[in-house]
């Protein structure tokens, strides 16, 4: 991923924080090194015996990575209606096919060959091909049992609610025709898929009913994340939330909200929404305390690659666990398991999904070119995410 950048041209420049500065910038590298903490937790959560507060909240590394998501795309989709008058789903639909569903499928053709010819674990075999359909079609958060006995490759629930957001949400981005039209589905949605999860958790709705479970799977993080987006999107929004978020402490401040809020064992939606607030302060204030830190070239390059490590993380974690190191602390597990996936998702990126990607920015370039209108095509601006 190319370095943060505000464009360069001239001693006009905007000045950090402002909103002239965010609408400019093209590449927000602290996301990357979010999105390394993000998954170093979930390493952690699945090496490390579980444990309470902030030792076991690893698992939530998987609700930053959302409210990464529902920020980021939103914005780009949004820059990319105001520059081209137009969201061309096309090319969106484009990019995300090109860049998920290629390591997708073939970490998953791994596993089907591990599994039949290692797995000797009859029963979670069964579950396996039993599940395959669910994971072959992106809905195993809806139709596999994540709780109880062991599921082999059941970490792609998380991939498959990604992948249904990426479906609706342009589409509903879109045909809104407003930022605020646009906000107000998505705090709808957000509202009846958190009165699902609760009134499936208090037993006042069965989760044998498939639409229960298919609105309780959509995450407040990724909610929170589009709406944090919207807001800032727009200039008077921006300038509402700016003094507070655009300061270079606020996103060192928010970070210890958060990690208290976990601590302290604050319900869920309230941390999901600490997480798009962090995530959007890091991208609007420009440099702040944090950026020594998640901007790092080693924090973001395992940024980076960290689609590929959370795809191959588990197998990575079997090759440790058939080492010596099966006895060793879990501390030392850990860190050999991350430097092995980090290793892994390194060789992934640089010979399989970077040619990909590069494909996939001529392809999406010229369908954005193709489809948008005329006199507005010279503002486009090139995609952030990959």
């Amino acid at each position: 991923m190319a370095q943060s950048l505000v464009v360069p041209s001239s001693s006009e420049q905007s000045p950090v924080g402002t909103f002239e500065a965010f609408r400019a910038t093209k590449v927000f590298p602290s996301l990357d090194g979010l999105r390394c903490l993000s998954i170093l937790g979930v390493i952690w959560f699945h090496v490390i015996p579980k444990q309470t507060g902030l030792v076991g909240a690893g698992f939530l590394g998987v609700d930053l990575f959302f409210a990464i998501s529902g920020f980021l795309i939103t914005t780009l989709l949004v820059r990319e209606w105001e520059a081209n008058g137009r969201i061309s789903l096309k090319a969106f639909y484009l990019r995300r096919t090109l860049r998920i569903f290629p390591l997708y499928y073939v970490v998953l053709a791994a596993y089907v060959v591990l599994t039949w010819k290692l797995e000797r674990d009859a029963a979670a075999a069964s579950r396996f091909w039993q599940d395959l359909p669910a994971f072959l079609t992106y809905t195993s958060n809806w139709f596999v049992n994540l709780h109880g006995d062991r599921n082999i490759f059941y970490f792609a629930w998380s991939l498959a609610t990604e992948e249904q957001f990426y479906l609706f949400w342009p589409v509903t981005l879109k045909t809104s025709r407003s930022l605020l039209r646009a906000a107000m589905a998505m705090t709808a949605i957000l509202l009846v898929a958190e009165a699902v999860r609760l009134g499936l958790a208090n037993g006042v709705m069965l989760r044998s009913f498939l639409g229960w479970r298919i609105l309780a799977s959509i995450p407040a993080a990724i909610c929170f994340g589009c709406l944090c987006a919207l807001l800032v999107a727009n200039k008077r929004g921006f300038e509402v939330v700016a003094p507070a978020l655009a300061r270079p402490e606020s996103a060192v401040v928010l970070l210890v909200v958060l990690l208290a809020a976990i601590q302290f064992n604050v319900p869920g939606f309230v941390i999901a929404a600490v997480m798009a607030t962090l995530a959007t302060s890091c991208c609007v204030a420009g440099r702040h305390w944090l950026s020594p830190l998640l901007e790092n070239r080693v924090v973001r390059h395992i940024g980076m690659v960290s689609y590929g490590m959370y795809l191959m993380h588990m197998l990575c974690f079997n090759v440790v666990r058939r080492t010596p190191l099966r006895g060793a602390p879990s501390v030392a597990q850990f860190f050999a398991e991350a430097a092995l996936t980090i290793a892994v998702a390194s060789l992934s990126y640089a010979f399989f999904e970077r040619p990909i990607l590069r494909f996939k920015d001529r392809v999406s370039a010229w369908l954005i070119r193709h489809y948008s209108t005329p006199s507005n095509t010279a503002g486009a601006s090139r995609s952030a995410t990959r």
